[in-house]
């Protein structure tokens, strides 16, 4: 997702945010106190360029907002936390921003896992919460201060099985899924889709765990089953280039299908002439 994406996004997500607000019954008195809203965001670690992206896309919005008399005529300041590169990290920040009592709402959770994660916190303190994660399981915890802001991953992946099946003819299909709350709804959602719609059964799949520096062994066993193509579905563009320049390393000549991920600016350079589908 590129910066002026998640400008518009921001916009829509504080705007959202603010109505429902006001249907929970939370009033403002008209003050000079300015709308406070939080955004957790990777800004360390392997997916720091992601983070920025939103960051940016934040101060955008905002400065938007402002620009044109801000909210209710009061200015809106953000609150922004790093997520850093792991779950527990992920948690610490939210609480941080939900510990501010004058907070409107915030927007985060950058994986699935991390959002997920989130919603207990999001439930007891009763602020408003957009989740960046695109896995079912954020809608099957049914918290009615979480939304979801993207597409969720079922849809993805019905866009993923058509390119396989339905338009490359894809028969004996791999799969590669990281092992998280995304790469897991993603693979359940291709295979059901795959058979369900096509009659077409993978002839393999590997789970891989965040962070995977040496994929030549699941390479090696997809070679193996004879498979016809790959889909493959990535939460961090690190791990995106890695399967890339290391299928490259090893002729891996075979068709690839990836979700978003292969998309994002570090993976970019690695995977021209691959087929992707996804929400960016």
């Amino acid at each position: 997702m590129n910066k002026n994406s998640y400008l518009k996004l921001l916009i829509v997500c504080l705007a959202v945010v603010l109505f429902s607000v006001s249907l929970t019954g939370t009033s403002y008195s008209f003050s000079d106190e300015p709308i406070q809203f939080g955004v957790t965001c990777t800004l360390t670690g392997n997916n720091a360029l992601s983070g920025e992206y939103i960051q940016r896309g934040a101060i955008l919005a905002m400065e938007h907002l402002n620009a044109n008399g801000g909210v209710l005529g009061r200015e809106v300041k953000l609150v922004i936390e790093d997520e850093g590169d792991n779950q527990q990290t992920a948690i610490n920040a939210s609480q941080k921003v939900l510990s501010n009592e004058n907070l409107s709402g915030f927007i985060g959770g950058f994986t699935s896992s991390y959002g997920l994660a989130m919603i207990p916190f999001v439930n007891n303190a009763e602020v408003p919460f957009m989740a960046l994660g695109t896995s079912a399981s954020i809608a099957a915890e049914k918290s009615e201060w979480t939304w979801q802001t993207r597409l969720i991953d079922s849809y993805s992946s019905t866009a993923l099985a058509d390119a396989a099946a339905g338009l490359l003819k894809f028969e004996k299909p791999a799969i590669l899924y990281v092992n998280e709350s995304f790469g897991i709804s993603s693979y359940e959602s291709v295979v059901k889709e795959l058979k369900e719609k096509y009659n077409v059964t993978p002839s393999i799949s590997l789970a891989y765990n965040r962070g995977e520096s040496q994929f030549s062994n699941m390479f090696t066993q997809i070679l193996a089953s004879d498979a016809d193509g790959l889909i493959a579905f990535v939460t961090q563009p690190i791990d995106a280039a890695t399967i890339m320049s290391q299928t490259k390393a090893m002729n891996f000549s075979i068709p690839k299908l990836g979700s978003s991920g292969f998309a994002m600016a570090v993976a970019r350079q690695a995977v021209k002439g691959m087929l992707m589908a996804g929400t960016l």
